[in-house]
């Protein structure tokens, strides 16, 4: 009579053992869940910083490109209004009133192309600055230059005229910050490819890890099924 109860609590105890999940399939089960999720994780976060930093390079960059338009159309309408006043001034008809109103259309538009760029960062801040001493400084001739001719002064004034060293010096801190542009578009632009393929491995890494876990669970399931 012991012996069958013996039999019978045995009996009891294998049925109850193979409808647990052995010990070694579930921890991995969980294992494989957790690293799984965590990796997915992990790469969202490195793909959301990326992008992040994406944006804010490519908005600095556009910014940059904003003002470095703004400062060279200003100089540029400084160029006209300068050209207008130093052609009347060499041609034979400097006896006649100036035609300022081409003059002025030109300086009022470099001012406001400056206004634009009021909020330039500290790297082009010091041509801005001498962009709008080229303002100053035509302006000034202009008036040197009528009170030239209106004294007969005529070589005086074509002295004046000519004077271009306050507009040659903002031009050629122009061309070096452009070359210096172009330098920075170039290492953007690596920059960006960089980004981009880091990007596209964040995407590749979750892809990945989502087929790995998949296969790894469909395997330890089909055990688990097979130990039932």
């Amino acid at each position: 009579m012991e012996i069958k109860e013996e039999e019978i609590k045995n009996n009891l105890s294998a049925k109850h053992e193979d409808e647990t999940v052995p010990m070694p399939i579930a921890k991995l089960l969980i294992v494989v869940y957790v690293g799984t999720l965590f990796l997915v994780i992990m790469t969202q976060i490195i793909s959301i910083y990326n992008r992040d930093k994406l944006s804010s390079t490519i908005k600095a960059y556009s910014e940059d490109i904003n003002a470095i338009g703004n400062l060279s159309m200003a100089l540029i309408e400084i160029e006209n209004a300068d050209e207008e006043l130093r052609n009347w001034v060499l041609s034979e008809n400097n006896n006649t009133s100036f035609n300022s109103s081409n003059y002025s259309l030109h300086l009022s538009t470099a001012k406001e192309a400056l206004d634009s760029a009021k909020n330039v960062s500290k790297k082009y801040q010091n041509l801005r600055d001498i962009i709008l001493a080229s303002i100053e400084d035509l302006k000034n001739r202009n008036i040197l230059i009528n009170q030239a001719i209106n004294s007969k002064e005529i070589s005086i004034a074509k002295k004046y005229a000519v004077d271009r060293r306050s507009i040659s010096s903002a031009m050629n801190l122009l061309s070096s910050i452009l070359r210096e542009s172009r330098h920075d578009m170039e290492l953007l632009q690596a920059k960006l490819q960089i980004e981009t393929k880091t990007l596209d491995i964040s995407l590749t890494i979750i892809i990945t890890a989502m087929i790995i876990a998949s296969i790894f669970l469909a395997l330890l399931w089909s055990k688990l099924v097979a130990l039932h």
